[in-house]
Order: structure tokens, then C-alpha cells, then sequence
């Protein structure tokens, strides 16, 4: 099924950010200005589109999305009248595109292992949405950010799966790997990635392998 939305429900000011894929996207203004209903409408735009978009919503706490963010996408979507077109957790603050399998997940900087773990059923995580930027410990949301280049990086080695945590609070980097094994070549790989992305020290990037069937 083929859902059109017209460029009509946009603020024309913000039409030209629809389709944009730049690495960044900062919108700032006062609390009038509409820049939080587009951003909901923008990724409610994407979820709809066929190509991939996993995406994570952050706030300084996950309470602040309940009460913001997650009914503010809810809104967009009872708006353009296609929410049988979507699932939504309202426990887990999680909504699936039924069509495409897309799917966004809310979280809280007051739990930053949780975010670490969250996965997604159709793919990798392949955008960060952040909501009030400057409340936030913007070191770690860069922290996530590197985590996410960092992953798709290693499975470019050939792995169905990886995990990749950089600490915050020391030089050090954890990377797990869906691997029954692990030769020195590809560790060395992998070393070097971290090294170069990251500026730590090999002895400080520590690697494990974890197999399990995919």
C-alpha cells in the first residue's frame, strides 16, 4: 500500500528540511515556532518510507517523553488519520510502522545502560532523535552516536552482529561481536578501527566474541 501525504499539512518553512539527509539536523526557535510538531511529523514522513529508519528519541528523562514527544507523534499520526497503519506500545513508548516495518523507541538519559540495550525487531538503529538538546549530558548522546559508526563498521568485517559501548567516564571501549571466534587478523581489524575513530590505545579496546544464532 501506497500512503501519499501532502506537503500541505507541513510549515512550508520547514518543507526543504522533509528529505534532507545531512548527518545534522539542529532546529532551535521559541516554544511557538512549530519546530517540535514538524520534527514528529518528519519522522512519522519517514516511518512510512520504505527505506529503512530505526529510530531513537531521547530525552533528559524518559517521564519527559511520555509527556511530550511520544503523544506528540501519536498526534501527527491520529492527525493524517492512518493509525491502522501503526502499532503502539504505550507501556514500552514504542510505535511500529505496520507497513514497513520502521519503528521508533523513546528513552531517557536517566537510564543510559537501558538505551544501550534497546534493539529494534527490522534492522539496525540508523537515526538518534534529541529533544531538548541543551538539557541534555551532550557527551552522551555523542557517546551514542559513535557507538552507532562504530558497529556499522564492524559488521562491515562480515558479522551479523555487533555491539559496540564507549565508556564516558574513561578511555575505554567494549566491543561484542556474534562470533564463535575471533583470529588475530580480524581483531587487529577491528583494533585499528577503534584507535583511529576513537584515539584510545589498543590496550584500552577490549573484544569478545559472543555466538548466537541468528
Amino acid at each position: 500500500m501506497n500512503i501519499k501525504i501532502s506537503k500541505q499539512v507541513f510549515n512550508e518553512v520547514y518543507i526543504p528540511f522533509l528529505d534532507n539527509e545531512d548527518r545534522y539536523l539542529i532546529f532551535y526557535g521559541g516554544g511557538s515556532s512549530g519546530k517540535s510538531y514538524f520534527i514528529a511529523q518528519r519522522w512519522v514522513y519517514r516511518l512510512l518510507h520504505p527505506k529503512r529508519h530505526n529510530i531513537l528519541m531521547v530525552r533528559q528523562t524518559a517521564d519527559s517523553n511520555r509527556k511530550s514527544t511520544f503523544p506528540l507523534m501519536k498526534q501527527v499520526i491520529t492527525n493524517w488519520n492512518i493509525s491502522e497503519h501503526f502499532k503502539i506500545n504505550e507501556t514500552d513508548m514504542r510505535i511500529v510502522c505496520k507497513l514497513t516495518g520502521n519503528e521508533v523507541a523513546f528513552a531517557g538519559l536517566d537510564d543510559v545502560e537501558k538505551i544501550k540495550s534497546i534493539t529494534f525487531a527490522n534492522g539496525e538503529l540508523t537515526h538518534i532523535w534529541c529533544e531538548e538538546a541543551t538539557e541534555m549530558k551532550m557527551e552522551i548522546v555523542s557517546a551514542m552516536e559513535k557507538e552507532l559508526i562504530l558497529e556499522n563498521m564492524v559488521k562491515s568485517l562480515g558479522f551479523s552482529d555487533a555491539v559496540v559501548a564507549v565508556s564516558t567516564t574513561s578511555d575505554n571501549v567494549n566491543v561484542f561481536i556474534n562470533s564463535a571466534e575471533l583470529n588475530y587478523d580480524t581483531a587487529l581489524s577491528i583494533y585499528n578501527m577503534m584507535k583511529n575513530e576513537t584515539g584510545i590505545v589498543s590496550g584500552n579496546v577490549i573484544i569478545m566474541p559472543v555466538y548466537a544464532e541468528t
